[in-house]
Order: C-alpha cells, then sequence, then structure tokens
C-alpha cells in the first residue's frame, strides 16, 4: 500500500459511517444507528405516562344543611304553637338521614312533658326514646328572648350536655336542633368525628 492509502475495510461506507459532534467523529453502524433513531422517537411518547400524576382522591362532603320533609315540617310547627301558647319549652325525637351534603330530616315524634325537669321533658327520657333505627337525635324550643326581644338562637350549656349523654349512651353521631321562632331552626350533626352546623328555614 501506498503512503496515503487507507484499507478499503475502513472507508466502505456500507462498513462505518461518522458523524461530527464538535471537534469528535462519532463512529455508527447503519443498523444500530436506526435503532438509536427509533429508541428517540418512543421515549418522548413514554414520558408522559411515566411521569402522569395519579387521580385525585375523592373527597368526602361532610352535610352543611338540614332539609325537612312535609310530615316533619308540620309537626314542629305544630311544635312551635303549642310550645309557645303554653309557654313552655318542647322536646321531640328527630329521625332522618345524610345523603351527599344535606340531612333530611324525614320523622318527628313530640315527647310528652313531665315533671321531671324545667325544660317539661326528662333529658334521660328523650336519650332513651330518641335513638337509631328511628330517630337520630332531639329538637326543643326555645320560646324564651335575651332581654325579652331576641331569640336565643344556639344550644345552651345544659342543651350540650343532653347531646352529650345521647352521644355516649348511642354510641353514633347525632342530629340535634332547636326552633328560635316560628319557621327557623339551628341545627348541628355532631358527634366522635363530625361537627358541622346550619341554619335551617322547617
Amino acid at each position: 500500500m501506498g503512503r496515503g492509502h487507507r484499507p478499503e475495510a475502513l472507508t466502505n461506507p456500507a462498513r462505518e459511517r461518522g458523524y461530527l459532534v464538535g471537534p469528535l467523529r462519532i463512529s455508527v453502524m447503519p443498523r444500530f444507528r436506526d435503532l438509536l433513531l427509533v429508541a428517540a422517537l418512543l421515549v418522548p411518547a413514554s414520558l408522559p405516562a411515566q411521569n402522569a400524576l395519579p387521580p385525585a382522591p375523592e373527597v368526602q362532603r361532610s352535610p352543611s344543611r338540614f332539609r325537612f320533609g312535609p310530615e316533619a315540617s308540620t309537626t314542629l310547627r305544630d311544635l312551635w304553637t303549642r310550645s309557645v301558647a303554653e309557654k313552655r319549652e318542647y322536646v321531640a325525637c328527630m329521625g332522618g338521614v345524610i345523603r351527599e351534603d344535606s340531612v333530611f330530616v324525614e320523622r318527628v315524634l313530640p315527647l310528652e312533658p313531665t315533671r321531671a325537669d324545667s325544660l317539661g321533658v326528662s333529658a334521660q327520657a328523650s336519650i332513651d326514646t330518641c335513638g337509631p333505627p328511628l330517630y337520630h337525635g332531639t329538637v326543643h324550643t326555645h320560646i324564651a328572648l335575651i332581654d325579652g326581644e331576641r331569640p336565643y338562637e344556639r344550644f345552651s350549656g345544659s342543651d350540650r350536655g343532653v347531646m352529650l349523654m345521647w352521644w355516649r349512651r348511642w354510641k353514633m353521631d347525632g342530629m340535634f336542633c332547636v326552633l328560635y321562632t316560628q319557621k327557623d331552626a339551628y341545627c348541628e350533626v355532631d358527634g366522635s368525628g363530625i361537627f358541622n352546623m346550619s341554619r335551617s328555614a322547617y
């Protein structure tokens, strides 16, 4: 071989091809080069699947309002009217269901007053009677006025004591309401793991 003559094996374009990368020459076999090209085209398409975020968990919403069925509303209005006429507070059992973000009150059972306490119905009687499966708490009237003008729109300390006794007796979240006008009620779902309040028309 003369000087300057390169071997055929090294100069055959079918055996070897070079690519310039800066000052360097990279030699790639044709078939291997084609595989690299295919891989380069596939990788970007697979990245989104690998990096995709998992779907967000479904959020369970707590009940935020009370709704009253027709029969329950009629019974509550009668309870208020009777309470105002006799100038004494009345208590009733209350039953219903929780659907999505609402508590639906479907059943109301007025309790007959006794001489057991100043509210007219003994706390223990309401706790024992107003339990599952038919009932899930209590409702009572607040006819007294603050300074003779404004109604008591919230539960009193003694009311909350009865609510706590109810939870200890039945070991489940309960629904409780106080009627403070002829059409307005303040209600809560209260228990070990939930606490929601709502002002609602009944």
